[in-house]
């Protein structure tokens, strides 16, 4: 599987790994970062929350599916009123509010829930979800907490590409700093995941 990082402004992790999975998903197509921040609706200097990238993903005729436990439905009716609800975290929702525009992302939750091609999956995620996907010829890119991963306090978006589970949970991590193929203990990879997509060719 090819290698991609993430560019200097350290904010295109989702695009890098987008990158990653289509080079397998369709190896004689070339997808640069200026068009994957277009589809994925990424604006300079903040966060690209998944949901635009479901919506792009589906319309290329690919199985996308989404497992995690937050709930695009009550987040497409609810907005902020929803998010204040779920992160309990110190300081979590503030963060997500500056790193992202929560409204607009609100009207693309209206969206997907209404888009039959994306399947979503409410749930707490378990590496036993995770690995099930990856036997079934999925392309998994999880959306973890880095921080979890070093011991260190708050709470940071970031997606990765799961390559494999074991004892040792190894993934390609565009960064920064980027590295191919890390390995991470399945315990602690556990604490630090949030949810995940899923996708192959149909």
């Amino acid at each position: 599987m090819r290698f991609y990082k993430n560019l200097k402004s350290n904010t295109h992790c989702v695009q890098a790994s987008l990158k990653i999975v289509l080079s397998e998903l369709f190896p004689k197509k070339k997808f640069s970062f200026t068009y994957l921040d277009r589809v994925t609706h990424h604006k300079k200097g903040r966060w690209t929350w998944e949901g635009s990238g479901l919506l792009w993903l589906a319309s290329k005729h690919v199985s996308v599916v989404t497992v995690g436990d937050f709930d695009y439905r009550k987040f497409a009716k609810e907005g902020k009123k929803y998010l204040k609800n779920i992160y309990k975290e110190k300081g979590r929702f503030e963060i997500e509010d500056k790193m992202a525009d929560l409204d607009f992302e609100q009207k693309v939750a209206q969206k997907l829930i209404r888009d039959k091609r994306v399947m979503l999956v409410n749930k707490k995620v378990t590496l036993k979800d995770l690995k099930e996907y990856l036997d079934n010829g999925y392309y998994i890119m999880a959306s973890i907490n880095p921080l979890k991963l070093t011991g260190e306090k708050g709470h940071v978006g970031h997606t990765v590409v799961v390559l494999s589970i074991d004892d040792i949970v190894t993934f390609h991590d565009a960064g920064l700093p980027a590295k191919a193929y890390c390995e991470v203990d399945k315990k602690l990879f556990s604490k630090a995941l949030n949810d995940f997509i899923a996708v192959r060719n149909r």
